[in-house]
């Protein structure tokens, strides 16, 4: 579906004018993004003007700057991930504000296409199942059967699409299972033994030095863990014949893999407990708290996540800073919020080599500096999700937590 839109309009411009459309249509949904998050998170315009630092275009502009780092990576390597964040908080504003069929048959379209597009957003269809919003799963199920088969199919020729499925769902399922898909450089149907054969994680070899060791990649659960509880190559820039490993545990590559899945299941479950009360599925906050939330989950729980498929955390960072704009936080749900954003303004912002050079910079990214980031900012989610039962459940046990600062 990518290569139907919007790669197969870009190849009708020379090479250069397509990057710079590109470009500027990233810019273009990013800017969309802000405009729908304005319109969903501050709804009501006072009476009198706010204070400077309550303004909602500083609190946008704010939670721009703390996922600065993982925009740039985006922008830099000219991905997907701009449009994936767009079809995702599109998915959100057509839910919140346009409730019954249509809202959610256009919702689920929109999940369903960034699914295609980025395989994690399928987590906001199963949010569909489990917070019981049958028109979006039809949207969803819709989008599913035009963005798989029915567009590209017309496009691309129906055996040709059928077969870059099972190609995808090969290598796919690979991934999930800690394996590649098929050997470097062979497409499946060239080499379909290999397929079979060539792991993602080769056997480790005499020392960290050596070529054949195994490396671990991505910001995930997954790649963290392999990386501190492992001998794997972490420090992938290393000098030949220098320490590459930052292993606190020599397990085997396959033991620290299946623990970051038992931990990714953990967070899975706890974020399926916290969206699945109606305070998370009714209210001013509840739909945009659950879908920060989980948007959170699918770069911890999936296997290989990079910086710039971190951009998605535009939506979970304005949300918080949108929550502490208008004194809807209090207590430890309020310290929470601002630990995780100023950690993940300065993890995002200082730990780049071009301040902290380059040794230092790979040092800290492979000790999880962006993983453990991540959990906290998890964290302040879930405890921001008990102020929405609070806010849809008076009386409710997260008042206690919550505290408000103000009425």
């Amino acid at each position: 579906m990518f290569a139907v839109f919007p790669m197969a309009p870009l190849s009708l411009l020379p090479h250069n004018a397509a990057l710079a459309v590109f470009y500027a249509l990233n810019i273009l949904l990013l800017l969309a993004v802000l405009w729908m998050l304005r319109r969903l998170l501050w709804p009501r315009r006072p009476a009198a003007p706010p204070p400077f630092w309550a303004r909602p275009e500083v609190g946008l502009f704010c939670a721009a700057v703390c996922c600065g780092r993982f925009l740039d990576a985006n922008m830099t390597v000219g991905n997907a991930n701009a449009i994936v964040l767009f079809l995702v908080v599109l998915g959100l504003y057509l839910i919140a504000q346009r409730p019954g069929p249509a809202g959610g048959i256009s919702g689920g379209l929109a999940v369903a296409l960034a699914t295609v597009f980025k395989v994690s957003p399928g987590l906001f269809g199963a949010y569909f199942l489990w917070s019981r919003r049958g028109w979006a799963m039809a949207g969803g199920a819709l989008g599913l059967a035009l963005f798989l088969w029915v567009v590209p199919g017309a496009v691309l020729g129906f055996d040709a699409n059928a077969e870059a499925l099972r190609a995808s769902q090969r290598y796919l399922f690979g991934q999930v299972g800690g394996t590649g898909g098929y050997a470097p450089g062979a497409m499946p149907e060239e080499n379909p033994a290999a397929a079979k054969e060539a792991p993602a994680l080769e056997p480790a070899g005499a020392g960290h030095e050596s070529e054949d060791a195994p490396r671990a990649y991505g910001i995930s659960l997954r790649g963290t863990f392999q990386k501190l509880f492992s001998e794997t190559v972490a420090l992938n820039h290393a000098e030949p014949g220098a320490d590459m490993s930052v292993n606190v545990l020599s397990l085997p590559v396959e033991t620290s893999t299946r623990m970051a899945n038992i931990a990714g299941l953990v967070l899975l479950a706890l974020a399926l407990a916290l969206t699945l009360p109606r305070g998370a599925r009714e209210g001013p906050w509840g739909p945009a708290l659950s879908f920060s939330l989980l948007a959170v989950t699918a770069l911890l729980i999936s296997p290989l996540t990079r910086k710039a498929h971190a951009v998605t955390l535009v939506l979970p960072a304005a949300a918080l800073i949108a929550m502490l704009q208008q004194g809807i936080l209090g207590g430890l749900a309020h310290k929470a919020a601002w630990c995780a954003l100023l950690l993940l303004a300065v993890v995002g912002t200082f730990t780049s080599a071009d301040i902290l050079g380059d040794e230092t910079s790979a040092l800290l990214h492979a000790l999880g500096c962006f993983t453990w980031t991540f959990l906290v900012l998890y964290a302040a989610l879930a405890l921001a999700l008990w102020t929405a039962y609070a806010e849809a459940e008076p009386g409710a046990l997260a008042v206690k937590y919550v505290n408000r600062r103000k009425p």
